[in-house]
């Protein structure tokens, strides 16, 4: 367990080097690693994923709003939704806690407007106007994480004014990405 808990400090660390993240696949393409050493990076990639799907971080016990989960901190929300206004629909996402994924930000989009970034056990509450919205959600792009692009996962709903909605975002122990509607 802690080979993975360090691989996992890794991942982390490598993406926050900033918008360069670390050039693990040119190093490779150039030649820069011996065969053993991409064998050795594979393993390591790999050997994080299986029987490790994320599990539910909500905290029954208190109210569904305030689920004592951590919030996404301003400085990953990148929009005026995260603000009461009145007759507003409230959007509750939380990302699930667990191994698979943990080292990357999921990038949370409401109608194709980025409005978050969330990292394993977190959760943002939104103000959104009322009708149909679409909630996508994607990977980092950088560092590691930057290997699973091209990945989104989307779904839609409804809201009224002043109704509160809840989903979560999941990971699978495949890999497989879900937005699901959640009670907590």
């Amino acid at each position: 367990m802690n080979g993975m808990r360090e691989l996992i400090n890794l991942v982390e660390s490598i993406e926050n080097m900033g918008d360069e993240g670390f050039p693990i696949g040119e190093i490779i393409e150039e030649g820069k690693l011996g065969d053993l050493a991409k064998v050795g990076v594979a393993a390591a990639c790999i050997a994080g994923t299986p029987g490790c799907a994320t599990q539910s971080s909500y905290d029954t016990s208190v109210a569904p709003v305030t689920t004592g989960q951590k919030e996404v901190p301003s400085d990953r929300q990148y929009t005026s939704m995260s603000e009461p206004r009145e007759n507003a629909g409230i959007l509750v996402i939380r990302r699930d806690k667990g191994l698979l994924g943990s080292g990357c930000k999921k990038y949370l989009y409401i109608d194709g407007e980025r409005v978050a970034d969330l990292k394993a056990g977190e959760g943002v509450t939104l103000y959104v106007t009322p009708g149909e919205h679409i909630i996508s959600s994607g990977w980092s792009k950088k560092g590691l994480c930057a290997m699973s692009v091209g990945k989104m996962t989307e779904r839609d709903f409804v809201i009224e004014p002043n109704q509160t909605r809840r989903y979560r975002l999941s990971t699978g122990g495949a890999g497989d990405d879900t937005i699901q509607p959640t009670a907590f």
